[in-house]
């Protein structure tokens, strides 16, 4: 062989590495959005299950914004577009809820809750009358959480509201609606101060309550 001819560079372990697919950056990737999905899915279906993927999903989040950000002072950062996609699905995700409402909670609270019937017969129901007709209010389930630090207890509670009153401001509100709000915010100890709600699902509302 001619001592001349150019013989091919025989790949270094460094660049057999940015040659390598990121696969722990996938598995990463894949664990955020199943824990952000899934957690959100299983809210009413598997409360305590939701409560971890939840965790997993909002420290994925975390980890990847920092490690994207990371990525911007690597020579290869080979990582980058999986972070970067990983964070635009959860961000999608998100005005795709506020746009069709509930979203992945949504759909888990209706297989929950199905069938609706039922589940009405169960709620605790409040009767008020609104422009010369009757309508009704009802509380159907709460979940107590601890939101802040230092943390203070408040409720998650899934109200029925055929009105639309709970998406509404304050102003458009009639007084006999408040009037049966007050009776789904009293407890023994306190009346719960309303927060605000979120559509679930038709006419399910998941609104937060505290003290």
């Amino acid at each position: 062989m001619n001592s001349d001819q150019a013989l091919p560079a025989r790949a270094t372990f460094g660049g057999e590495i940015f040659r390598r697919q990121p696969w722990l950056t996938y598995i990463f990737a894949a664990m955020t959005l199943l824990g952000w999905f899934g957690g959100r899915f299983l809210t009413f279906l598997f409360p305590d299950a939701s409560y971890w993927l939840l965790l997993i999903g909002a420290f994925g989040a975390v980890v990847a914004l920092i490690w994207l950000i990371a990525c911007a002072f690597l020579p290869k950062p080979r990582s980058a577009p999986i972070l970067l996609a990983t964070l635009v699905i959860i961000q999608a995700a998100g005005m795709i809820k506020a746009q069709s409402g509930g979203g992945l909670t949504g759909w888990g609270f209706r297989i929950h809750a199905s069938p609706i019937e039922q589940y009405l017969a169960k709620c605790k129901k409040f009767d008020f009358a609104e422009n010369g007709e009757m309508h009704t209010i009802s509380a159907c389930e709460s979940s107590a959480f601890e939101p802040g630090f230092p943390p203070g207890l408040a409720y998650l509670t899934v109200i029925h509201d055929p009105t639309g009153n709970l998406l509404k401001p304050e102003s458009k509100r009639s007084q006999e609606w408040n009037r049966a709000l007050y009776k789904v915010r009293e407890t023994e100890a306190a009346i719960l101060r309303f927060e605000g709600a979120t559509r679930l699902s038709n006419d399910f509302y998941l609104a937060t309550l505290s003290y």
